[in-house]
């Protein structure tokens, strides 16, 4: 199954250039997207050399972009805050960077590694990890990451081993499962290099085999048991060499290991084995190594990127390895060639050995055992991509009230801003420095003022009208607030019978869309309006209290969690909270840097979280109604069809003593 769907996805990161894996596993990221996702706009956060994983990704993906990370700096760049606005899901990499204590206890270093999923999840965008493996999370960062990672729409884990390690921790995303390093999907080649280097160093293809060998530089081991690994590699090169013929080509998968593996193995070899031997004296690029491994009889490798390059390309496979190189090696295990995994430290050589020689005299039985686990992967492949389409088309969903909220662009087309009335709830100050073109000013406070009870119907219809509006206007309204003041507005007019509509974004999502202000304050010919009022809108004290005696009262409290628990009292007599109450911060629903409703996704997430059921009647309040008049909008832009707002609130409930109180925990 393929998505079309157009959306924006932002992925982190790509990772180093000193290591064939690191630079593999963004290609094979970006091939999953443009084949499953191909309407996807794709844009990558590299962690170092942002101008080099330009060049290297766009040369194979030319719509591809690239920023750079923003982690380093004062500021993050406009060019990433772009990228972090319109990403529709943000993704992140496999890898095995969401750690703590893995290599040091070093928080400034290891930490900022967890920093997009924080980002995302502050600002309530989907966000997921794309098969890591996971291999300590010590305190305190345990429970920090069993939240982080339990509020991502999806983890997948490259290795079972890690899988269970995150269970282990009560990790409890929505999905949870394995899913395949995302290099298996690598697809760079680099055939007139390799042709050039088999034919520089007489190799035939399939007739001989590579060597990739990891020591202490890289940490985790001591030159000791270093020199006991590179013991057992170097007898296996030589009986490889004494029984077949056959040639051995000694290669780096990370750069700052090409001169200890000169040193520990090749200029160790004896002399007539060393004619045998070909050794790669320069780094080189996945690419060519992916052409060079396909032409290989068998791999053999302590890195475990170059085991999924030649898997990828169809080779044979060997993994000496040691524990403390991670558990990503257990994906051999989850693959179905388990028998191809070894721990180097309590392993003979001579078993390793012994696997490398059946793979060459059985060598079409090895290729069908690559087939096998390829099988397995493409298979994981198509699942986790399903997961990841799912999700972006939740994103896409649009609003199931959609009608109630306008877009700055819709409300920009001349012929709906001709016949719409546009109320501006910003300061004097600001209306008169620029506003939207035909916006009028209302005062926000006025009208708060003014609404009372809800009963001075004759009042209401003359200052509606003296605002153009008629019985069939379509009004628009506005602030600078995050929608705290207009939303007031909109439940006002609303209650009064006006066909009224809130500006996503308001004034800043306006001037994000660079659409045309103007100074002028328009020309308002009043309109003949009768007001009707919608009581069924309006809870009042004694509505709660009915509320309250019923089986599964639905009171939402959208003031801060501070009131609710009784910390900021605002003046009132008493603080806490209506008995039964679920609170729901009003500004949870809006993205504070942009001010626009955050996706339906999103808000659905915080719905359910919250354990409201939007079949079932609601009554909403904060502590004077505003705060409460976004929640009714919320939630009646979610599809709720019977919210009310009890619209004074705290300040009338909190100074009765004779109604209910409780006041939480924190």
């Amino acid at each position: 199954m393929h998505s079309t769907i157009a959306c924006s996805i932002l992925v982190f990161f790509s990772w180093s250039h000193s290591n064939i894996g690191d630079i593999g596993i963004t290609p094979g990221l970006l091939r999953l997207i443009e084949q499953h996702i191909p309407g996807a706009e794709v844009t990558v956060v590299a962690n170092t050399k942002a101008d080099a994983t330009r060049e290297y990704l766009q040369a194979r993906f030319p719509k591809c972009r690239v920023v750079a990370a923003p982690f380093r700096d004062k500021e993050p760049s406009p060019e990433f805050t772009a990228a972090f606005e319109k990403a529709d899901l943000i993704l992140y990499n496999s890898g095995t960077t969401l750690s703590y204590g893995r290599w040091a206890s070093d928080w400034n270093r290891t930490m900022r590694f967890a920093l997009p999923l924080e980002l995302a999840r502050d600002a309530g965008k989907p966000y997921g990890v794309y098969c890591q493996s996971f291999e300590r999370f010590a305190w305190p960062s345990d429970a920090y990451f069993r939240g982080l990672l339990s509020g991502a729409d999806f983890v997948f884990c490259r290795d079972t081993n890690s899988l269970d390690y995150l269970k282990s921790l009560a990790v409890d995303p929505p999905i949870l499962a394995f899913g395949p390093d995302a290099t298996f999907a690598f697809d760079l080649s680099d055939e007139a290099r390799a042709d050039a280097f088999l034919k520089r160093h007489q190799l035939e293809p399939h007739q001989f085999v590579t060597l990739t060998i990891r020591t202490s530089i890289q940490g985790f081991i001591d030159t000791k048991r270093e020199e006991t690994h590179a013991e057992k590699l170097r007898n296996m090169v030589e009986r490889w060499v004494r029984e077949t013929g056959l040639i051995v080509l000694i290669c780096p998968e990370v750069v700052h290991e090409i001169e200890p593996a000169r040193r520990l193995i090749y200029d160790r070899l004896p002399e007539e084995i060393r004619r045998n031997v070909r050794f790669k004296e320069e780094f080189w690029l996945p690419d060519e190594a992916f052409s060079v491994y396909g032409r290989a009889r068998a791999i053999v490798s302590m890195e475990m990127h170059s085991i999924i390059l030649g898997l990828a390309a169809g080779t044979p496979v060997l993994h000496p390895r040691f524990e403390e190189a991670g558990r990503k090696a257990w994906m051999l295990r989850d693959l179905g060639v388990e028998e191809w995994l070894f721990d180097i430290d309590k392993q003979p050589a001579e078993e390793i050995t012994a696997a490398l020689m059946e793979i060459h005299k059985d060598h079409t039985a090895a290729l069908a055992k690559v087939k096998s686990a390829m099988d397995i992967v493409h298979q994981g492949q198509r699942k986790t991509m399903a997961t990841v389409q799912a999700t972006i088309a939740k994103v896409k969903e649009p609003y199931p009230n959609l009608q109630i909220l306008m877009e700055p662009a819709e409300l920009a087309r001349p012929e709906l801003a001709e016949r719409c009335v546009v109320l501006d709830v910003r300061s004097p100050g600001d209306y008169q420095a620029g506003h939207i073109p035909n916006a009028q000013h209302v005062s926000h406070d006025a009208f708060k003022e003014a609404f009372g009870d809800g009963e001075d119907r004759e009042g209401w219809s003359d200052r509606i009208g003296k605002l153009g509006i008629g019985p069939d206007t379509p009004v628009v309204v506005y602030d600078d607030v995050a929608m705290k003041d207009a939303g007031r507005i909109w439940w006002i007019l609303r209650y009064w019978g006006v066909n009224a509509k809130l500006l996503n974004g308001g004034w800043r999502g306006w001037r994000a869309s660079n659409l045309p202000v103007s100074e002028a304050a328009p020309e308002v010919k009043p309109a003949e309006f009768h007001a009707k009022p919608a009581p069924r809108s309006l809870a009042t004290k004694h509505e709660v209290h009915d509320l309250l005696r019923t089986a599964r009262p639905q009171i939402v409290d959208a003031r801060s969690r501070e009131e609710y628990c009784g910390i900021d009292k605002k003046e009132n007599d008493r603080g806490g909270a209506i008995p039964g109450a679920k609170l729901l911060e009003w500004s949870d629903l809006i993205d504070q840097k942009t001010h626009r409703f955050k996706r339906p996704m999103a808000i659905r997430k915080l719905i359910d979280q919250t354990g409201i059921d939007l079949d079932r009647p609601i009554a909403t309040h904060c502590q004077s109604g505003g705060r409460a008049s976004v929640m009714v909008f919320g939630l009646e832009l979610m599809g709720a069809k019977d919210v009310r707002n009890y619209y004074r609130g705290w300040s009338e409930w909190g100074n009765d003593k004779s109604t209910p109180i409780v006041v939480p925990e924190k």
